[in-house]
């Protein structure tokens, strides 16, 4: 492609830039003042039904009798009633003192496993009797668990 060429199409795309970055700029103004000359027409009121709003008026008094009659329905205190809320306050103490006792030997528990070791970090195989392969083709030599009498001495 030529110079001259390529300086004719870089002017013709400037041009044709210029031109459509005006439109845009109409288009936008055009927008804007269709949006205000929305803004400053004057808004209609809206229109209130008379029997709607009666009937909601109707339906807020109502709502709040029914509030005020809550209020005046607390009942004053008894003695059976303060005797009840007094037992099952002991009640309540009594089982939080012994979720507390439960809490402290649990705790108690961790810490002596924590010490000797808790079972899961033993070896499964302690304390099991060993076999001997060889000459007494795998007859336990020992017995651990002490299951039967010993023998009696022979002199």
């Amino acid at each position: 492609m030529l110079p001259w060429m390529k300086k004719s199409i870089e002017k013709s795309e400037a041009r044709i830039e210029a031109v459509v970055d005006r439109k845009i700029q109409a288009v936008h103004w055009r927008i804007y003042s269709f949006e205000l000359r929305v803004m400053e027409r004057p808004q209609p009121r809206p229109t209130v039904d008379l029997n709607t709003f009666q009937a909601e008026l109707a339906k807020l008094r109502t709502d709040v009798n029914a509030l005020t009659v809550v209020e005046e329905a607390i009942p004053e205190p008894t003695p059976e009633r303060m005797r009840d809320e007094l037992e099952k306050g002991e009640t309540e103490f009594e089982v939080a003192q012994q979720q507390s006792i439960l809490d402290e030997e649990l705790r108690q528990q961790r810490v002596i496993e924590l010490v000797v070791g808790a079972s899961g970090s033993r070896s499964t195989t302690d304390y099991v009797p060993t076999t001997v392969k060889g000459v007494t083709d795998g007859v336990s030599l020992a017995d651990p668990a002490s299951s039967r009498q010993p023998d009696p001495p022979t002199s």
